[in-house]
């Protein structure tokens, strides 16, 4: 299962609120931190966040006053709940663009923008 976020956000968050907000994020949604460490990366395009999970990863790309967070599992979660707990803790000012893809283990469905 995967779901993008692209959107304007109120702020950059530095890399302690970045790590504390992408691990609640995995554990309201149900998934598992790995033991990788959270990686951080100021560049001149922006700032990227990655946190690696079990089921797969968690990646944020900072851009001017937007980013895209993406979350990736082999397995199911609450997509609803995600954007929820996401749009608040990242700071997305407006409805970000949502895409959603149900990947994983024994899917068939097509990808879709959520409206």
């Amino acid at each position: 299962m995967q779901l993008q976020m692209i959107g304007i956000v109120s702020e950059v968050l530095p890399e302690s609120e970045a790590k504390i907000r992408t691990h609640e994020l995995i554990e309201e949604i149900g998934m598992t931190k790995a033991d990788s460490p959270f990686v951080y990366a100021k560049t001149d395009c922006g700032v990227t966040f990655c946190q690696i999970i079990m089921e797969s990863h968690v990646i944020g790309k900072y851009f001017e006053d937007n980013l895209c967070l993406e979350i990736l599992s082999c397995k199911e979660f609450p997509i609803e709940k995600a954007i929820g707990y996401a749009k608040w803790a990242f700071c997305f000012i407006d409805e970000p663009l949502l895409y959603t893809k149900n990947r994983g283990l024994n899917t068939k469905e097509e990808e879709c923008l959520v409206q």
